[in-house]
Order: structure tokens, then sequence, then C-alpha cells
């Protein structure tokens, strides 16, 4: 049975001469072989009473599905660094405690996601950090059996690094907790004693 689904993107139109965001349709089969998705081809300005809007075109292109994306299967933390103590990676996964006496007015912490997750969130000292302290979220690949990013063109994401800000915390227990994308859905979280 196909499967039909709407996705709304945004894509730009001009404003005052100036982006905005607006929707547009895209249209994709269900993840099989190789795909057409309409995808924008390019964007005709046209004055309506002295704004400048965008017109749409569309293009519609072949793509070629690799895989449904990998469920969450593993997360731990990567590296703490503080103002402090500079840059401190752990020694093993899953490591209970840092080595380095951390602080200072920057707390910054680097997290490894192994596959894809929906709703990520950490707390410090037991209080949620706002969804904002994710400030940077890295697609992660491997190779070799090595992770790295930045990722190469054309290689398969397998998870992310997120880094997330504690600043203003001298240090404490912090708390990483996704939940599966994709099949088996489950909640994974790691923790970390920050001196």
């Amino acid at each position: 049975m196909m499967k039909e689904s709407v996705l709304k993107i945004f894509v730009l139109s001009f404003v005052f001469g100036m982006p905005m965001l607006g929707p547009i349709a895209v249209r994709a089969e269900p993840l099989s072989g190789k795909q057409e998705i309409s995808l924008i081809k390019s964007i005709e300005p046209f004055e309506l009473k002295g704004t400048t809007l965008g017109v749409i075109k569309e293009k519609t292109v072949n793509i070629q599905v690799r895989s449904i994306a990998p469920p969450l299967t593993d997360m731990w933390v990567y590296a703490v660094a503080s103002s402090n103590c500079g840059v401190e990676y752990m020694t093993v996964k899953h490591q209970a405690s840092t080595t380095c006496d951390h602080g200072g007015a920057m707390l910054r912490i680097a997290v490894i996601e192994v596959g894809y997750g929906k709703s990520t969130y950490a707390s410090m000292n037991n209080t949620e950090l706002p969804k904002s302290n994710n400030y940077q979220t890295i697609p992660m690949c491997v190779k070799n059996n090595q992770y790295y990013w930045p990722c190469d063109t054309g290689d398969s994401v397998v998870g992310f690094v997120k880094l997330w800000s504690a600043d203003g915390y001298q240090g404490g227990l912090f708390k990483n907790v996704d939940i599966s994308a994709n099949p088996p859905v489950q909640s994974l979280s790691t923790t970390i004693n920050i001196k």
C-alpha cells in the first residue's frame, strides 16, 4: 500500500529585500528505492504594493534512500570544558566523574548520541536546562569503526554530538536524556559528576 505524506518546509521569500520564511508542500513516496521529491528550483521576485515577494518554481529530482535512520543505541559524555580547567576529554565511555576541578563562568558539555533521538533534554543538579542550552548539534559519521565529525559529503549520519551550556554552574551532576526516534523506541540517559 502506497502512502503519501505531505511535509511542510520553509522556503525563502523576500520582503523589503530581507529573507522571510513561508511554507510550501513537498510530497514524498514511502521509503524504498529511488524517490522523487519536488524541490525548489528558483525564487523569482515580483512586486506587490511596494513589497518584494518571491514566486516559487519547483523541480522534481530523484534521490536514493539508503536506509531508515538508526535507533538511539548509546550515549556518553565525550568532553567537559570550563573556564577554570579548559577541555577535559573523558578517557572511557560512561566515565562516572571528571578528574579536573571545573568551574568558572563557562561550563560546557559534549555528549555523543549514537542513533537518532527525538526528544533530548539535559539537567544540571536535577534542574532541567533550557532547550536553547543545547547550542549546537553536530552530525556524526563512522568510518573504519571510528566516529568522526564533521561528516564527509555522501557519508551516512549515524548519530550526533550535542553541545550543552551549563554556564554559571561550578560543577555537579550533569544528565542527558533522549528518546529513540525509531524502533525500538527507548529512553537512554548518561550522567557524569562534574567536579
